[in-house]
């Protein structure tokens, strides 16, 4: 990523991605501090509407635009998925955050926690995965009107990832995971903006949907390397299937 100054002082033996965190010092006890860091090749979306930084958690911490795609969840019998875990175990009593333990996340993606996913498991084709998305709105809560940050980075910023031991299949079929930081798995049309909904969480959702500030869709990543927009009317099922590397679905989608 041409950042070979933070990569050389990075502590690899630290077990999660807090940054200069009083409770989590893994960071902070080293040369390296993330505060006020700006990675310019983490884009930002130059239509979001939310702050670059976050100065209110562990420093000043670098909010990125873009999640990474782990896959979809089940949505029958439209799609099915046998790579997916109940997700998340922080803080379901948190009043801001009442939806975080009602969420699944999803293996069958392109950018996974804790592997190495070769582009010979992407059978799909490279051109017909996406392995990046768009999350650079705020969600609406419904009860208060209030703005909820649910983009991938917040509160901890592009360094934070999850405490959670092995992968994602690994784990027992009812194991309650830890949470996916600056990940998404799919499962919910793209432009979603109900702050509530089941896995769609401030801190931190396994379904936090795709959304952005441009008025009809979002910016997307392709294992490829191209850049595509996709529109809030892309069929549900057509997203899902092209977040996922391997079910064999035959999509079009426009140029």
């Amino acid at each position: 990523m041409e950042q070979s100054a933070i990569f050389d002082r990075w502590p690899w033996g630290s077990d999660d991605g807090y940054a200069n965190s009083p409770n989590h010092d893994y960071l902070r006890n080293t040369p390296l501090n993330l505060s006020n860091q700006k990675i310019p090749l983490y884009v930002r979306c130059t239509s979001s509407p939310i702050d670059k930084f976050n100065g209110n958690f562990a420093g000043n911490q670098y909010l990125p635009s873009y999640v990474g795609i782990q896959g979809a969840v089940v949505d029958q019998p439209r799609f099915t998925e046998t790579r997916v875990r109940p997700c998340c175990s922080c803080c379901p009593a948190q009043a801001n955050n009442p939806q975080v333990s009602n969420g699944f996340v999803s293996a069958g993606g392109m950018l996974l926690h804790n592997e190495n996913s070769r582009i010979a498991t992407c059978s799909d084709g490279t051109s017909n995965t996406m392995i990046l998305g768009e999350c650079s709105q705020y969600a609406i809560d419904n009860a208060t009107g209030g703005k909820v940050h649910i983009d991938g980075g917040w509160p901890h910023g592009w360094a934070m990832g999850s405490g959670q031991a092995g992968t994602i299949e690994s784990a027992g079929a009812n194991a309650l995971l830890e949470r996916f930081y600056n990940l998404t798995s799919i499962r919910y049309p793209i432009g979603t903006q109900t702050y509530g909904l089941p896995g769609v969480s401030i801190n931190h959702g396994a379904n936090n949907p795709l959304l952005s500030a441009h008025p009809s869709g979002v910016m997307s990543g392709w294992v490829d390397g191209s850049v595509r927009f996709l529109t809030n009317s892309m069929d549900l099922v057509l997203l899902k299937s092209v977040a996922t590397r391997d079910d064999g679905m035959a999509v079009t989608l426009e140029p």
